[in-house]
């Protein structure tokens, strides 16, 4: 009885966790295709998802850098 019940567990958190990811893989296309049709937008942030965590780092500083500068630009 108790590994049956182990083996739902198991079979409904697959399905969980793939529904999710589903859901992850399409929101991530739809973003892309946003960036991709906003003439001024990156297009290296296309599939950002999959770059390395080093390249992840260098884009979140950058981000921040202009972010940084756009506050005090509005305070000025």
């Amino acid at each position: 009885m108790n590994s049956w019940t182990n083996l739902v567990t198991f079979m409904m958190v697959f399905l969980i966790q793939h529904a999710q990811n589903r859901d992850s893989k399409a929101i991530n296309l739809k973003l892309d295709e946003v960036i991709r049709s906003i003439e001024s937008a990156e297009d290296e942030l296309i599939n950002v998802e999959r770059l390395s965590d080093e390249e992840l780092e260098r884009l979140e500083h950058r981000y921040a850098a202009i972010h940084d500068a756009a506050r005090r630009r509005k305070r000025a």
